[in-house]
């Protein structure tokens, strides 16, 4: 299953540019904190974050888009739940 091709593209972009984004969350916005950069995060992630010294923004108009799939134990059950969400 291949990667998100949003992420791909900006992954290739910074590390083109010689940053490094491969860090866990935690990791991303003590560096942040400290004043060591920027750090873009999911929507998700930020809802539920209350790391001092960071602010946060929502970025409008965000061209990024995240693809997310549906996991389940077996393929009627997804079959199921697939009747009820729109593609």
């Amino acid at each position: 299953m291949a990667g998100c091709d949003s992420r791909k593209a900006v992954l290739e972009g910074f590390q083109q540019a010689g940053f490094h984004l491969e860090l866990p969350y935690d990791s991303l916005l003590s560096y942040t904190a400290a004043g060591y950069g920027i750090t873009f995060i999911p929507s998700i992630q930020a809802q539920n974050i209350t790391q001092k010294g960071v602010v946060f923004k929502d970025i409008k108009n965000n061209p990024i888009r995240r693809k997310i799939y549906l996991l389940a134990r077996s393929q009627p059950i997804l079959e199921l739940i697939g009747q009820h969400i729109e593609h």
